[in-house]
């Protein structure tokens, strides 16, 4: 299958909504998708980032590593089983702020981390958002990040979260 993103947009963000688990999304495997997706943003240096609205995907390292091995600095997900509207708020809210911001915040890591924290920061951190062990907004988020100039993923949930409660 090849993949090919031909829109007039300057920027894009991907969103990928479906049922999910540690290791799928929806029927899909969770690394052999975003490994789609790092080929297909490795042609398009459009794509800004990606939001994985699925539950628990978030927890999986290898697949979140391997979706910034493209052309995108950023993956936001979950690390627990969250409900569809709470999880799109926060989306809408996350998205809302990418829009106003300009396209330079994916220069470097914590200019990303502090731009979501800047979405996440008008929720309670103590919202119960997710099922299981700490059900918590602040437990039930990720963010992994790859700066413009560099060439690996590095983990900055704890910046986010910090910056945003």
């Amino acid at each position: 299958m090849e993949w090919a993103v031909t829109v007039p947009e300057k920027r894009i963000i991907l969103y990928i909504g479906e049922h999910g688990s540690t290791k799928k999304i929806g029927n899909s495997h969770a690394l052999t998708l975003m490994k789609k997706v790092a080929e297909m943003s490795r042609d398009c240096s459009k794509i800004e980032g990606v939001i994985l609205s699925s539950c628990l995907v978030g927890s999986h390292d290898d697949a979140l590593e391997a979706g910034l091995k493209g052309g995108a600095h950023w993956v936001f997900g979950y690390t627990r089983s969250v409900d569809f509207i709470g999880s799109a708020q926060v989306e809408s809210s996350i998205l809302a702020t990418i829009a106003r911001s300009g396209s330079d915040y994916v220069d470097d890591e914590h200019q990303i981390a502090a731009l979501f924290a800047e979405g996440l920061k008008r929720f309670n951190p103590d919202w119960t958002i997710g099922d299981g062990a700490k059900p918590e907004l602040r437990n039930a988020v990720r963010l992994v990040v790859r700066g413009k100039h560099k060439k690996t993923a590095c983990e900055a949930t704890e910046v986010m979260t910090q910056l945003a409660w």
